[in-house]
């Protein structure tokens, strides 16, 4: 169930709920459902700040793909354009779509001034970008390309040589080269993205609850990522059960096994009940290492899909350690229910919501392949991983201007925060007021 404090909506400021979204399902089909029922883009146009516009003949065009407007036709993209454009083109290119101003008021309560702290950084950010080397983004290329080949190659040794420490070894390299294909489905269509798939996810499915909820509304009552474990981890401070609060921490590392295959059968689910028209063959793309391993080892098939099923729950294990525990869940950072600031920039909101790790920041490979420099990213998404350290340093300037700062944290910190935020139970009084940059 959605939180239920003092304020039914929350504290952050939404206007509304999505209908039907945490409480019966929590699949994107519903979550865009519901935003075209509350966010006044009138079901066909796009909105973005307070007009509606018709993107039905730039959708082939669109240099990111065709898919980000296909799933968001019908809502408020505000967040999304903000966030995913740095340059001032779009801008001026979408005046070319504009058919009227909406009726109603935005659902979501984050601004974008202009003189604001979020439109600060990124106009300071395309400056920067503009005469940063470009190396770093073909070094995540060969990074992400070389942790699918190590893959691969370390399950066919498991295989072979029936060794379970390969199987480990195989399963980190898995959970690795999926969270770098993560770098690649926040940007435009490309062939790495569907690295992600290889454990049973859908770039689709992401783009929706992570890169269009959870990167967009981070912990808030829209956020489908807060919802992903109900009811077994509730991270709203809320009123739960001893069972609710404490049973996690015994369980956990069981559900982080079993989260690839929990995938694969939710996939399945909404594929026969609602989308057999959509099937293409990146579906296929999971089935790729057990065929591999078929193909080219020594052992019969059995052995070969029984260490490819071990391999899958290693690999699971270390995705979801690394991803619930990378930035967004402990008591000191923002949850909706928690007292929320006044002030609703959007940069300030994803500050709020985020604690990096110490230990990642300045490591290109670390950021690639365990959701680090978490703020950064969740600024600007669209921006490859390995280009990130070069806008650090405005990053901090902007953030000293504007008198708010980044939390750091570690790994460890940051795990045993997850779990004592599922057992809290009482919101925060004090709105979140950075100091600036310290350790935690």
């Amino acid at each position: 169930m959605p939180p239920n404090n003092t304020q039914e909506l929350g504290t952050i400021g939404f206007k509304s709920r999505i209908p039907g979204f945490g409480v019966k399902e929590k699949s994107s089909r519903v979550w865009l459902n519901g935003r075209k029922q509350i966010d006044g883009a009138e079901n066909v146009f796009w909105r973005v700040h307070d007009g509606l516009y018709d993107l039905t003949g730039f959708i082939k065009n669109h240099p990111g793909g065709s898919q980000w407007l296909e799933l968001t036709q019908g809502t408020d993209i505000t967040e999304a354009f903000e966030a995913h454009h740095l340059s001032e083109k779009p801008e001026k290119l979408l005046e070319k779509f504009y058919i009227k101003d909406a009726i109603t008021e935005r659902v979501s309560p984050y601004t974008f001034k202009r003189d604001g702290f979020y439109r600060t950084l990124k106009k300071r950010v395309g400056i920067i970008l503009k005469d940063t080397p470009k190396i770093p983004i073909t070094i995540s290329k060969f990074y992400a390309d070389s942790l699918l080949i190590l893959t691969f190659l370390t399950s066919l040794l498991a295989c072979n040589f029936g060794n379970y420490f390969l199987v480990g070894l195989s399963g980190f390299f898995l959970a690795t080269v999926i969270i770098s294909a993560h770098n690649y489905f926040h940007q435009a269509d490309n062939f790495r993205m569907f690295y992600f798939q290889l454990g049973f996810q859908s770039v689709k499915e992401w783009r929706v609850s992570h890169a269009l909820s959870h990167h967009l509304f981070p912990n808030t009552i829209i956020d489908m990522e807060m919802y992903i474990f109900e009811p077994l981890a509730t991270y709203f401070p809320k009123n739960k059960s001893f069972l609710k609060r404490y049973l996690p921490w015994l369980v956990s590392p069981l559900i982080w096994c079993l989260v690839f295959h929990g995938s694969f059968f939710l996939r399945l689910r909404e594929f026969f009940k609602y989308n057999k028209k959509e099937f293409n063959i990146s579906y296929l793309i999971p089935f790729s290492l057990p065929i591999f391993l078929v193909t080219f080892s020594n052992q019969p098939v059995i052995t070969c899909f029984y260490f490819w099923t071990c391999i899958i729950l290693s690999g699971s294990f270390i995705f979801a350690i690394i991803g619930i525990n990378a930035a967004h869940h402990a008591p000191d950072i923002f949850h909706d229910g928690d007292a929320a600031r006044n002030e609703k920039d959007f940069g300030i909101a994803q500050l709020d919501a985020v604690m990096d790790r110490e230990e990642i920041l300045g490591s290109h490979l670390w950021t690639l392949t365990t959701f680090g420099q978490h703020a950064l990213h969740h600024l600007f998404p669209t921006i490859d991983h390995g280009l990130l350290k070069f806008i650090y340093p405005v990053f901090e300037e902007t953030m000293n201007e504007f008198g708010v700062g980044l939390r750091l944290s570690n790994s460890f910190k940051l795990m045993k925060g997850q779990f004592r935020q599922i057992a809290k139970v009482e919101p925060n009084l004090i709105p979140p007021g950075f100091d600036l940059i310290k350790n935690k």
